[in-house]
């Protein structure tokens, strides 16, 4: 240890220890969610790079005027995501199953899920919970389509507002309005939930 035997300022370079923080990556996505068309069959992940990518997984018959989903896909490549994984969901199902995101349990790297268009608070509950127990992925959660008060966020699902429970760990956030996406060159449009385009962003 260096001794200053006369007063002064003193100049001293001393090594740094601390090392660089690097922010976890959040480009890879997983979607779930119903789509009508294509081969795929129900719970298995395909991954994609591109809209499309997607398309021609999917089926060159998907139509953003009949396929939600389809749209959200494409709003989370426009909003600068690179890569994801869809699973499809059972057409007729009304909520999102635990079956459904066992099917995303061995992948590797998801950061991100969300199911596009699915507001009910059981699915909700299936996507905090996946995230919560694993403590590596992040749930973008769609508040219903009539949100338009804050107010509505503010308040718990189960006593009449809009919001899903709070997820330990911070794992999990809803995101309002939804998203008019056109889907022709005159100028129709299809109302969507945003969580597609706000996984694009992250990413």
């Amino acid at each position: 240890m260096p001794r200053f035997l006369s007063p002064g300022v003193f100049l001293r370079e001393v090594p740094a220890n601390a090392h660089p923080i690097h922010g976890d990556g959040t480009n890879t996505t997983c979607f779930l969610g119903q789509l009508n068309g294509g081969n795929v069959p129900v719970d298995v992940p395909v991954v994609v790079t591109s809209f499309s990518d997607f398309v021609q997984r999917y089926g060159q018959n998907i139509d953003h005027a009949s396929e939600p989903f389809a749209a959200a896909i494409r709003g989370f490549f426009d909003n600068g995501g690179r890569r994801a994984y869809v699973v499809r969901i059972a057409s007729d199902a009304s909520t999102l199953s635990d079956a459904d995101v066992a099917a995303t349990e061995d992948i590797e790297g998801i950061s991100l899920i969300a199911c596009p268009g699915m507001t009910d608070v059981a699915s909700h509950e299936v996507l905090i919970s996946h995230c919560e127990r694993r403590a590596d992925r992040f749930a973008v959660l769609d508040t219903p389509p009539e949100v338009t008060n804050v107010n509505d966020i503010r308040r718990l699902a189960p006593l009449g507002g809009a919001r899903p429970r709070d997820a330990h760990g911070g794992v999990a956030a809803a995101y309002a309005p939804w998203v008019d996406v056109a889907t022709s060159s005159d100028g129709s449009t299809l109302r969507i939930g945003p969580s597609g385009h706000v996984c694009g962003a992250f990413a």
